[in-house]
């Protein structure tokens, strides 16, 4: 069940910088297959949640029951691990991709940081939050933050960069993109 969850963690990574509905779909098929292994693989069902929800905004909006029914899989994640920081995001997600209701999504997320305090995705969502309320000098320490965590993550620069374009700080995003 492990090495096929690997397999969907490495196909979301590929859809994630590509974008392509079946980049997304490749994955979802790896994490429905550990999912088969071992049913009660809350990561692998935590992971299957993010991806659909990821490709529904990114790429191809789903249909209202196929949120629902990523939100109910996120719901399930957390029901089988509490504490598993990745159920946390999910259900965020689901509230901010599905519904763009902020304050849920914004409490999924902080207890991601809660149970993780280095996950530099937790992070970004939180700052993705912050970007679409207008809380423009939170949102760009909290991606300063985000990027010290994990400064090999190129969405993380690329979020950084396009942010600083938003506030109009030029030679930031300038510095930030060649960087």
């Amino acid at each position: 069940a492990y090495d096929l969850f690997l397999k969907g963690e490495f196909e979301q990574r590929v859809a994630h910088s590509n974008f392509r509905p079946e980049s997304f779909d490749q994955a979802a098929r790896w994490y429905k297959e550990a999912i088969a292994r071992d049913a009660n693989f809350a990561l692998a069902i935590a992971q299957l949640a993010i991806c659909r929800l990821r490709r529904h905004w990114l790429t191809d909006p789903l249909t209202g029951a196929d949120v629902m029914e990523a939100g109910s899989m996120a719901k399930q994640a957390l029901t089988l691990a509490p504490d598993l920081a990745e159920a946390h995001v999910a259900l965020g997600l689901f509230h901010y991709y599905g519904f763009r209701e902020y304050e849920p999504a914004l409490t999924e997320f902080q207890r991601a940081i809660e149970l993780q305090p280095n996950n530099s995705l937790a992070l970004l969502y939180i700052t993705s939050v912050h970007r679409r309320q207008g809380k423009w000098d939170r949102t760009l320490d909290e991606l300063k933050r985000s990027t010290d965590l994990d400064p090999r993550n190129p969405t993380l620069a690329a979020t950084l960069a396009e942010t600083y374009l938003f506030v109009r700080r030029w030679r930031d995003a300038e510095d930030t993109a060649r960087h």
